[in-house]
């Protein structure tokens, strides 16, 4: 699936807190390799130059690295927009958001200010305890309306802006864009693991941030209850705040030689194609990038029906199995029929998240503002 459009807009400007390897980062920049090859000059503009994905920014995009602190960051956004006068500045997630607006009133930007919702926001803020998080649903309310676009990522993100925080006009929903043909080229690669060498046991995969937000204990619990009646592994890959956590609860259960967290990984795509299941276990999403990302490798999925993303993606659980969120046993009821079924996911047409129609979406949504 294509979509053919002509850019009304000359330059565009992403900004970031940096390109840590999250979901919403690798979204920003499939987004900005896809529109340089509009030929639209494109800047990625971030607080830090830093994060994993720093190494795979293509050298027709320019960095501009504001190298500050949240103190300073509105002042030097400021000072980037009355400098290079891009035609449209995108933001993603709150706070980005909420600095970007606040830079366009200060620095007087007469461009197209556009800002993408990547999370659950109500949920995300009110489950963490602190200033910030307590205050962000208030400044979401009073700046998203100053901006000329917002962005939701599935529908279930733009019901929550619309109902809980009584955002107005101006939302339109449009998936994640995935590189479903670089994905699928990179699945074919071989994972260094020694794991995924042996196809007797089956092995569970997850992928994700080590936050609360992914909810990675409970998918440590329900693997508890799946080798009661069956052997497996479980894979975990990525980083956070929540990885001494959850090293203990895997070492209270017993299962160090049953579960393996090897950090980021460039390319989780090789261990999804060879995993029996991919699992998603999220208390809250915005969209589930790697849902997506599995089922491109075939891989079946077991996911949290949590908002908002899974149910929109698996189509009310036609092409993966969704479960309760917080319910190990029910979790691990899934797995095992997954993994009993042992079937492939083949019939599943994931063409209109592709990256390339996606970015087609956002550039003939941007030119409607022109």
């Amino acid at each position: 699936m294509t979509y053919k459009v002509h850019p009304k807009f000359k330059s565009i400007a992403f900004f970031m807190p940096s390109l840590a390897g999250g979901g919403a980062e690798r979204v920003i920049l499939t987004l900005a390799e896809e529109f340089s090859r509009y030929n639209i000059k494109v800047y990625l503009v971030l607080v830090k130059h830093q994060g994993h994905y720093i190494s795979q920014v293509p050298k027709n995009i320019k960095i501009i690295n504001l190298n500050t602190n949240q103190f300073y960051v509105t002042q030097k956004l400021s000072t980037f927009l009355k400098k290079y006068n891009p035609d449209v500045l995108l933001s993603a997630m709150d706070r980005p958001n909420i600095v970007a607006i606040w830079s366009k009133t200060l620095s007087r930007y007469k461009g197209k200010t556009i800002i993408s919702v990547h999370t659950t926001t109500t949920r995300s803020c009110y489950n963490k305890l602190s200033l910030k998080s307590l205050i962000t649903p208030t400044l979401v309310k009073l700046f998203y309306n100053k901006s000329d676009l917002i962005i939701a990522v599935s529908k279930g993100v733009s019901d929550d802006l619309t109902k809980k925080l009584k955002i107005k006009n101006k939302i339109i929903t449009i998936y994640n864009p995935i590189d479903l043909k670089n994905i699928r080229l990179k699945s074919m690669e071989t994972p260094s693991h020694p794991w995924l060498k042996n196809k007797e046991t089956p092995i569970l995969l997850g992928v994700g941030r080590l936050t609360k937000a992914k909810n990675f204990p409970l998918l440590i619990k329900a693997t508890s209850l799946v080798i009661k009646k069956t052997p497996v592994r479980l894979i975990i890959l990525g980083e956070g705040s929540d990885q001494a956590k959850i090293n203990k609860l895997i070492k209270k259960l017993g299962l160090q030689q049953i579960i393996s967290m090897p950090g980021f990984v460039k390319n989780p795509y090789s261990y999804m194609r060879r995993s029996s299941v991919f699992v998603l276990s999220s208390l809250w999403e915005g969209f589930g990038n790697v849902i997506v990302e599995a089922l491109a490798t075939s891989t079946p999925v077991v996911s949290t029906d949590c908002p908002n993303g899974p149910r929109e993606i698996l189509e009310n659980g036609k092409y993966g199995t969704l479960v309760p969120i917080g319910d190990p046993y029910k979790m691990a009821n899934a797995i095992l029929s997954t993994i009993r079924s042992s079937q492939k996911v083949t019939h599943l047409n994931i063409d209109k998240f592709e990256s390339k129609h996606i970015a087609g979406l956002y550039i003939s949504s941007i030119n409607k503002l022109f």
